[in-house]
């Protein structure tokens, strides 16, 4: 089991809020997301972000770059596994998909 480096985890847990905050910053000129309102983004963000920290300390991080890069790249690949792929949807039929809830 991998030693726990607890800054190096704080980086992945911050990897994790990377790219809500950045879709944050992106529509900054819009107003207040109605998204934030709902309890589901929350408990998805939440996931996402322990979700980093647990990639830094599995993946044994050893500087915050590669920390941060951890805690970004776990929650993306994981959401681009389980999310919609347009080629690909007719053949899936009704599974849960990801990113179809996280952006409800």
């Amino acid at each position: 089991m991998p030693t726990a480096n607890n800054t190096l985890i704080f980086f992945g847990l911050l990897g994790g809020l990377l790219p809500d905050l950045l879709r944050f910053i992106k529509g900054r000129n819009q107003g207040f997301p109605d998204y934030w309102r709902k309890s589901s983004f929350w408990l998805g963000l939440i996931l996402l972000m322990l979700l980093g920290g647990f990639a830094a300390w599995i993946g044994r991080a050893d500087e915050v770059t590669e920390a941060l890069a951890y805690g970004y790249g776990a929650p993306e690949i994981l959401s681009r596994i389980l999310g919609k792929d347009p080629e690909t949807e007719a053949t899936r039929g009704g599974k849960f998909r990801l990113r179809a809830w996280w952006d409800s």
